[in-house]
């Protein structure tokens, strides 16, 4: 793992895989509630997302539960590919610990088996902005992560 000073949307041109940090809370309309930090960010870049997101989350029953990470089934969506890299359960909650932990588990296992494509992957560091974590709790969970991946902080 690879910690950059920068924002992470330089990653754009360059990265397989961009995630940005999320909820599972879905909205009246059924999308995934992404109103701040990266994932407004990629919501404006891509305002597809949450409605595809919201979709999968009701049909896996992962509504205000654990998914983890949630990436494009389809080779054929446009790269960079976008994912979510699950920090809460709801949206207005803190980041969750436990939850970070598990979720880099599950990236590190994807990055060395069906996304084994993925060379470079960039994503926001978890939980510290509006995540309200401390940014020495988190760090030592994304150890697990590989060299291919760049977490990016402001």
């Amino acid at each position: 793992m690879n910690l950059i000073k920068g924002d992470l949307w330089q990653e754009v041109a360059t990265a397989d895989l961009i995630l940005f940090t999320a909820n599972s809370s879905l909205d009246r309309y059924g999308r995934l509630v992404m109103g701040a930090g990266s994932a407004m960010e990629a919501q404006q870049r891509w305002p597809d997302l949450p409605a595809r997101i919201g979709a999968d989350l009701r049909e896996w029953g992962m509504v205000n539960d654990e998914y983890l990470l949630w990436l494009p089934d389809s080779m054929n969506d446009p790269k960079p590919y976008v994912g979510a890299f699950q920090t809460k359960r709801q949206w207005f909650r803190k980041s969750n610990l436990h939850l970070i932990a598990r979720s880099c588990d599950a990236l590190a296992e994807e990055l060395t088996g069906s996304r084994s494509w993925a060379k470079r992957v960039a994503m926001p560091f978890p939980g510290i902005g509006f995540g309200g974590l401390q940014r020495e709790k988190v760090l030592p969970l994304l150890s697990c992560l590989p060299d291919s991946v760049f977490v990016y902080e402001r």
